[in-house]
């Protein structure tokens, strides 16, 4: 599928991709503001939300993956279709400011975490993380998923900024779906 300047945009799977070489973003997209984390090869360099200012790194940025809304998925959660549409439209306007110099990949959710719940994905990535990864992230995060994970509320807006670095991990092949749950790789493993 071509959009903006003819680059192609590819729908990646789990049996098809590879680590990105340089400067690449992975993207949790949201209507109002888009969790963004920044990686070099395998390595996160920072997470944080974009809500429309220009992006400092600009052409160095050579891949882009970026989560996009998948009706099916949204619709069992009963989120109101005019909320998917929005968020398509946010997603696709912030893929585009990288069109014209960087590939960008389209996954959904489903592709980098399965099914399984924000708390224990939030658990898995955190888990996956360097200890000078995991201080680039809220510093009450471990808390947060903590409490999650006894059942408590997991309503915060870090939520988001793990969400874009799992879909980092996942890319890099530090987060694998398995046959049994998720499989986590030691940190750093991936060579780029």
């Amino acid at each position: 599928m071509a959009i903006g300047h003819g680059r192609r945009v590819s729908w990646r799977n789990a049996t098809d991709r590879s680590c990105p070489p340089e400067i690449w973003l992975s993207v949790d997209a949201g209507v109002q503001r888009h969790a963004v984390a920044c990686w070099e090869g395998s390595r996160l360099l920072w997470v944080g939300f974009y809500s429309g200012e220009p992006l400092t790194s600009g052409n160095l940025v050579t891949r882009v993956v970026i989560e996009i809304p998948n009706a099916n998925e949204l619709r069992v959660r009963g989120i109101d279709p005019q909320d998917l549409i929005r968020l398509a439209i946010a997603a696709g306007r912030f893929a585009g400011r990288f069109d014209a110099h960087a590939t960008v990949d389209l996954i959904w959710a489903s592709q980098w975490k399965g099914q399984v719940k924000k708390p224990l994905s939030h658990w898995r990535i955190w888990q996956a993380l360097s200890r000078d990864e995991k201080k680039l992230l809220p510093p009450e995060s471990l808390d947060r998923i903590k409490k999650g994970l006894k059942g408590g509320p997991y309503r915060w807006s870090g939520h988001n900024l793990f969400d874009a670095v799992g879909i980092g991990l996942w890319h890099c092949k530090r987060l694998v779906k398995g046959v049994k749950q998720d499989v986590l790789l030691a940190p750093l493993s991936v060579s780029c």
